[in-house]
């Protein structure tokens, strides 16, 4: 089972990855959670927070029979969510900040589906990741909700997040020593 948690952290250490990669560095620019700041004192980074959760509207509703709703209710519920990726540093490491928002925008805009697996997830379904851009009367609330400083960031829109079902996890087998 796959919970929003855990669709964030997937994608944080896809970021994480790809930078220390590209970048040659030895640590996590991108952290999750709400607020603002660098990752450690002093370290610039890329902070992740969730601004909107909803569930995902649905496909087309079908006409079911009784088994039809037994699938139904198995079935995993989908979410849809905003996340705003913000650049944060200390003043003087403002341009390091603004490199891995960079990188990890064009990563982004790169890979706009990322299977569960990718992910490091056991769930079914794929995040699609696409730039959004609302409308400005909603900009300025979502603005004063989450404090950016100053500094730049953009918002993603998140779809195809399967929460709480996904396959089973296999039972071990135990072998007996007799």
């Amino acid at each position: 089972m796959a919970g929003l948690d855990d669709w964030l952290v997937g994608l944080a250490n896809l970021l994480n990855e790809m930078l220390r990669t590209s970048l040659r560095i030895g640590h996590d620019p991108v952290r999750l959670g709400p607020g603002g700041g660098p990752a450690e004192p002093g370290r610039p980074g890329i902070l992740l927070t969730l601004v909107a959760l909803g569930p995902a509207p649905p496909a087309r509703p079908a006409p079911q029979s009784a088994a039809g709703a037994a699938v139904a209710a198995a079935a995993p519920f989908e979410l849809e969510a905003h996340l705003m990726m913000t650049a944060v540093a200390e003043p003087p490491l403002y341009a390091e900040a603004l490199k891995f928002l960079s990188l990890a925008m064009g990563w982004l805009h790169d890979h706009p589906i990322l299977s569960a697996g990718e992910l490091g997830l056991h769930a079914p379904g794929a995040l699609a990741i696409e730039l959004a851009a609302p409308p400005l009367d909603r900009l300025a609330p979502l603005l004063a909700a989450c404090p950016t400083g100053g500094m730049p960031f953009a918002l993603y829109r998140l779809r195809g997040m399967a929460i709480g079902a996904g396959p089973e996890p296999e039972a071990p087998i135990v072998m007996d020593g007799r």
